[in-house]
């Protein structure tokens, strides 16, 4: 994994180098995730170019991407999962009673969706099928803050490419050193209910727990191979060229 320093983005990563079970590696430059681009510098799209990033995967909603677009010069493909709690803002927390704990509960039950909602299981696999095409690729995915959606999608490649479940979620996790403790030390300054603040860790923050709900539910396929092919209805020759693509 490789960190890119940007002034207009705080999550963007090439995820290249993570070795697979297998004892192949990722290779490095061809697989990107990030939080949104709309922010980017100048200096930050020179770093972007760069990069020759062809395609980027954009998860956020229409009402997130207004007067928000990305400001990148790629193709970019809007795949919304339509994923109420993952797109939630801290606006969206104003206004009302806040219990964290149902927050918590929310967070988790939309790992699920990710794996079973047949709304992302369609995104999810547009997005398998987009990464499979050689044209497209490097490919970026990005969300808000590139937790959630991108967190998962990001954590359906590595596994389906071989990459260790611990791993995985180390990459996962990494959302809270270079996003999700900027975010929560904004809010901070501002909010001193503590229940809206421990709603919002748990809306901006990264937890194990999340993460693993979704790996949980791919398990009841056995593995990530029989659950893209059995419910996703991925090809083993598509899954076979992904490989081919992005391993070495």
């Amino acid at each position: 994994m490789n960190y890119i320093k940007l002034e207009g983005a705080h999550n963007f990563r090439d995820i290249g180098g993570y070795v697979t079970l297998d004892g192949r590696k990722i290779k490095d430059g061809l697989l990107y995730r990030s939080d949104q681009l709309s922010q980017l510098s100048e200096n930050d799209l020179k770093v972007f170019d760069d990069l020759h990033i062809k395609t980027v995967i954009d998860y956020r909603s229409s009402k997130e991407r207004e007067n928000n677009m990305d400001v990148c010069k790629a193709n970019i493909l809007h795949l919304d999962p339509c994923a109420s709690i993952a797109a939630l803002s801290m606006q969206d927390l104003f206004g009302g009673p806040i219990d964290p704990n149902k927050i918590y509960e929310l967070m988790i039950d939309q790992y699920r969706q990710f794996v079973t909602d047949s709304t992302c299981i369609q995104v999810y696999r547009q997005m398998l099928k987009i990464i499979g095409d050689k044209k497209n690729v490097p490919v970026l995915q990005h969300c808000r803050g590139g937790k959630d959606r991108t967190g998962y999608g990001i954590a359906l490649v590595l596994l389906l490419l071989g990459v260790d479940e611990k791993t995985v979620m180390e990459d996962y996790l990494l959302t809270n050193q270079f996003y999700s403790n900027l975010a929560m030390n904004q809010a901070g300054l501002q909010i001193k209910d503590e229940n809206l603040l421990k709603a919002i860790g748990y809306l901006c923050s990264a937890h194990e727990c999340y993460l693993q709900a979704s790996i949980d539910e791919i398990k009841k396929y056995g593995n990530v191979e029989n659950y893209v092919i059995l419910r996703m209805g991925m090809s083993q020759d598509e899954i076979d060229q992904l490989k081919r693509i992005y391993l070495e």
